[in-house]
Order: structure tokens, then sequence, then C-alpha cells
């Protein structure tokens, strides 16, 4: 995983931390990568079995399709309503790759709360630290 991701997957960590993700989100700590097996549990490459207490520095792994999944699970119920998260739609030659994915949740005045991302990844953790 590269350093701007880790970036990002500890700026999400510090808004939820790992003890509330989600199972099966996978996950890198200091001692290897593992899976999140349940809301105690982490399981690691190398078949040890440790409490996510034992890890607070395990971060998801946000270069992979789970761990985003994960990610986005994390920032559904951070806003407790429903959203939008994905690929911006538009013509060809409106495309800015600074704007490709956007992030659209309605608010209870009826309101939209809207903003774009490069990335997937960088949607989601800014959309995390907006959540009221």
């Amino acid at each position: 995983m590269t350093e701007d991701l880790m970036d990002l997957a500890r700026r999400a960590v510090a808004v939820v931390p790992i003890e509330r993700w989600p199972g099966w989100t996978p996950v890198v700590a200091a001692c290897g990568r593992g899976i999140l097996l349940d809301e105690r549990t982490i399981v690691f490459e190398n078949g040890d079995f440790m409490t996510r207490r034992q890890f607070p520095d395990a971060i998801p792994l946000l270069d992979t399709p789970a761990g985003l999944g994960s990610l986005l699970a994390v920032v559904r119920e951070a806003w407790g309503r429903s959203l939008y998260a994905g690929e911006r739609l538009c013509r060809e030659r409106d495309y800015d790759p600074d704007l490709a994915w956007v992030f659209v949740v309605w608010l209870d005045t009826g309101d939209l709360h809207s903003f774009n991302r490069p990335t997937f990844a960088e949607l989601l953790v800014a959309a995390l630290e907006s959540a009221p």
C-alpha cells in the first residue's frame, strides 16, 4: 500500500477506531497483514489470532476492494442516511480527473451535500471526516 493510502487509512481510523470496523476488513499492522474476523479478533497471514486491542496500529488496506467496501460501510454508518459515492457522470469534454469521484448525501432539510475528490479512497475518507 502506498504512503498516501496509508495516510488516508490512518485518518479514517482516527475518526472511527479499528475496533468499530466491520468483520472481514483486510488490515495491516506492524506484525503483518490480516483480516478482522469479528468485533474482537484479527487473524494474520501466519495463522496467529490476536485481539484488535493488541494492535492499535492496525489500519484498513485501502488498496483492496474489500478494504474500500469496508470503508464505504463505515461512511454509511457514520452518516446514517442514504448517500451516493461513486464515479462522477459527465460528458467527456467536461471530464476533470481532480473531480472524478463524487459524494452526495441528502440532508434532513431536503438539501444535498456533495463534493468531489480525485480517488475513491480520498472521497470516502473526506466523507467520513465530514460526517455529523
